[in-house]
Order: C-alpha cells, then structure tokens, then sequence
C-alpha cells in the first residue's frame, strides 16, 4: 500500500464514546491492517477472544490510526498483541492483498448490527528463536491459545475463515 501524507496534515483524531463508535460501525467500513508472522512454511496464529471472528483462528491486526503510516500500526499491534519488538519498518512485507469483510457481528453494541472492515494484510518473516518463543505465548485479552500452522494444511482446511485461507494462499505466492 502506498502511503501518502500531505505536509500540512494535521491529526484531530480524538477517542471515540463506545456509543459513538457504534455509530460509526453502523455508517462507515472500518479500515483494519493485519500482520502475519511467517517462519518457513507456518504461519502464526491467535483464536480470537473478541468478536467479530470470535474462536476463529486469526493474525495479529487492527484498525488503522489516523495519519499513520499502517506498517507503523502494525509494528504497534505485534509489539501489543505477542510482545514482538520490531523496529525496521522494512521487515514489515507489503502483501498487496486487501480483503473486505461483513461481518454478522461486531464487539460493540448492538453486536447484532455486524460492521463492515478492510482490510490490508502485512507479513514478517521471523527466525527460529522467535518462533520457539511465540510458541510459548500466553494467552492475553486478544487472544486465548496459539498456535503455528503449516500454510498448506490451512489453505486446504474448511475449519478456517476462507480470508486467512486467502491470506496463507498470498503468502504462499510471495515466498
């Protein structure tokens, strides 16, 4: 993805109420990044704790933040969600593949209302002792198991949300 920011930008962007979110989930398609970390043949993957894709297994992402380049947010995401501490923007691989996602439910109320995201999807490729180390993650409030999955078997398997399917399929392409 190329990211552009104009020099006289400047930032408003401000928390949000859950009431005004909510809002927002119900009016505009939420734009997420996703980052993948790859060793070899696997791919790491957290079982959701939260809707939407609640108990499906999934890669560490989320939304976007205003005025920030998304492989900066991705860095964030890693670093909050498996303790990956990553500083070189440039082991963050651009997987040039957006998928957009409807979701029949969302984590804010009404959850029944659903949302609607995209999102832009990133890879980094770790060595054998972050592997090992990540095996070993604990779960945390993203996510409640881990585990790494050999991207062919996942591409193959119907238990899997048909955009990881997607994802481990691009994965595949550019390695």
């Amino acid at each position: 993805m190329i990211h552009i920011l104009e020099s006289g930008f400047e930032n408003h962007s401000k928390h949000l109420s859950d009431d005004v979110y909510s809002q927002v989930l119900d009016s505009v398609v939420v734009a997420c990044v996703d980052c993948a970390g790859v060793c070899g043949s696997k791919i790491f993957l957290g079982k959701r704790t939260d809707r939407p894709a609640k108990n499906q297994w999934w890669v560490q992402g989320g939304r976007m933040q205003v005025g920030v380049d998304p492989r900066r947010t991705v860095l964030g995401i890693l670093q909050r969600e498996v303790a990956l501490d990553i500083t070189d923007l440039n082991s963050i691989i651009d997987l040039n593949l957006a998928i957009s996602y409807i979701w029949e439910d969302r984590h804010q109320p009404p959850a029944g209302h659903g949302c609607h995201m995209v999102g832009m999807y990133y890879m980094t490729i770790v060595n054998q002792t972050v592997k090992e180390r990540l095996k070993h993650m604990e779960p945390n409030r993203n996510f409640c198991a881990f585990q790494w999955m050999d991207l062919g078997i996942l591409i193959e398997s119907a238990n899997f949300n048909s955009g990881i399917r997607a994802l481990a399929e691009r994965i595949l392409e550019v390695s």
